[in-house]
């Protein structure tokens, strides 16, 4: 039942995408069967008042301005962005609802049709379910176990499935993710002021001939095929490896993938147009799709490309990559780097003033203290993870290191009577799985950092994630991918 619900409210999520990316296709082409200058001049105000809240923000933080007005401000922020986001649901949703004729909605609209009969099937699966093992959910052993699996499960876990959840979210950011073993070279591509870094491997998955990779890398395949609003020509299996640098504003991130072969811009640029080249300290950049959601792309090096959604950025970042300048970073970000950077695929981020990347800020507030953190990960037969949290000193990492381990051994009690008291069929199964990967987990602590590290049979964690990564797979086919 755990997992139904699950499922269902990312259904939920997957149809808004959908409804985001018919917002971007209407914005572009304007069909006419289709009104929304109300919604875009609600929009427009609404951006208004946040560059006039970003300004204020901005000030108040170069002056060290009250923490309260701060935070007071970052609420207001994120409710306009709230707002500005269902405004593009809305117009989304209208779309769908006239069945407009643009350019690549097909697969959009096709989509939203497969995720509707999916989140009927499955709400009613749900229903099924519960009136099944009504006298289990009234005694309220479900909700404690639930609460117990999402406040209990290892963060080395969590770093596993953060990392496919980040693949997608790159891809619909970006559509090119993020090889082990640190930064390496690609060092110079980081400002000393990042707050998050996220690195992944793409070879070293082919290699391994990863199941859940495969179905990712078909369903992307496809995706790709099926796209008429492509900005690259890019195949998936050109991309090597992939770097996204958070700054502490998103609109200033930076991107790096690298490929197999090595390709000049006009060979990955649809549409390119040498009118449209740029070049900053010797290095060709061109802006690649239209300007309500335009990137900079430069060819920064031999089979490498960088990119970022703000010209001013891509310069700074072209300056840094002609100096050959490597950051210096906080201690705490830079003892994470090394610690989650020894695996093949990782993700560490400044936590001071709340994370730069996305979903990792409830981390934050549930550990508390903490100045940074890192989670690694690397997959052969086994999957082995390590995770790391930089507490502000000693005391504060003894203090979670005790309060972890006593939620875990309670979490590892409340799974297993939860399990005695589930219905026979997967969703036990898959409790006891997740038991079995829970008491894999082990917790250490050195000075004032935390450390958990994880291994686990390849095998056994994939047959876990293939539901998921099937049924988002699935679901490919209408986002609008960069790149792709």
């Amino acid at each position: 039942m755990l997992k139904l619900k699950q499922d269902v409210n990312n259904l939920h999520k997957a149809l808004d995408q959908q409804m985001q990316a018919l917002y971007g296709l209407t914005v572009q082409h304007r069909p006419e069967a289709v009104d929304i200058s109300a919604e875009l001049n609600d929009m427009s105000q609404i951006q208004i008042q946040l560059n006039d809240k970003q300004t204020t923000l901005n000030s108040l933080q170069q002056t060290k301005g009250s923490g309260t007005v701060v935070k007071d401000i970052k609420r207001e922020i994120a409710t306009l962005q709230e707002q500005q986001k269902q405004i593009m649901i809305n117009i989304g949703i209208k779309t769908d609802s006239a069945r407009a004729d643009m350019p690549g909605a097909a697969g959009n609209y096709g989509a939203i049709d497969r995720l509707r009969t999916g989140l009927q099937e499955k709400e009613a699966e749900l229903q099924r379910l519960g009136a099944e093992i009504g006298p289990i959910a009234e005694a309220g052993d479900l909700d404690s176990m639930g609460r117990s699996a999402k406040r209990y499960l290892p963060h080395a876990i969590i770093a596993l499935v953060g990392i496919v959840v980040l693949y997608f979210l790159v891809g619909w950011l970006g559509g090119a993710l993020f090889g082990g073993g640190g930064l390496g070279d690609l060092a110079v591509y980081v400002p000393e002021d990042a707050r998050g870094i996220a690195y992944f491997h793409f070879q070293k998955l082919r290699e391994r001939d990863s199941k859940v990779f495969n179905s990712l890398s078909d369903s992307l395949s496809k995706a790709m095929t099926h796209q008429d609003n492509q900005m690259l020509k890019l195949d998936p299996d050109e991309l090597v490896e992939c770097l996204l640098v958070f700054p502490a504003k998103m609109q200033e991130f930076v991107g790096v993938f690298r490929t197999a072969s090595d390709m000049e811009l006009e060979d990955l640029v649809k549409n390119y147009d040498p009118k449209n080249v740029e070049s900053y300290k010797d290095i060709e950049y061109v802006r690649v799709g239209p300007a309500y959601q335009a990137l900079y792309l430069a060819k920064s090096g031999k089979r490498t490309f960088c990119f970022s959604v703000q010209e001013s950025t891509l310069k700074d970042t072209l300056s840094r990559v002609a100096r050959q300048e490597k950051p210096e970073l906080p201690d705490a970000l830079q003892e994470a780097l090394e610690y989650a950077g020894k695996e093949d695929h990782f993700v560490v981020a400044d936590m001071k003033n709340g994370s730069a990347i996305p979903g990792l800020d409830e981390m934050s507030r549930e550990m508390g203290k903490v100045e940074a953190m890192g989670m690694g990960l690397s997959v052969g037969s086994n999957v082995e993870a390590r995770a790391t949290l930089i507490f502000r000193d000693k005391d504060d990492a003894a203090d979670a290191e005790e309060k972890f381990e006593k939620e875990l051994d309670k979490g590892i009690e409340e799974m297993e009577k939860g399990i005695d008291k589930a219905p026979a069929g997967t969703m036990k199964d898959q409790m006891e799985t997740g038991l079995k990967m829970m008491k894999k987990l082990d917790v250490s602590r050195s000075g004032q950092s935390l450390h958990l590290t994880w291994k686990y049979d390849t095998d056994e964690v994939e047959d876990l994630l293939k539901d998921f990564v099937d049924e988002f797979g699935r679901d490919l086919s209408g986002l609008p991918f960069f790149g792709m």
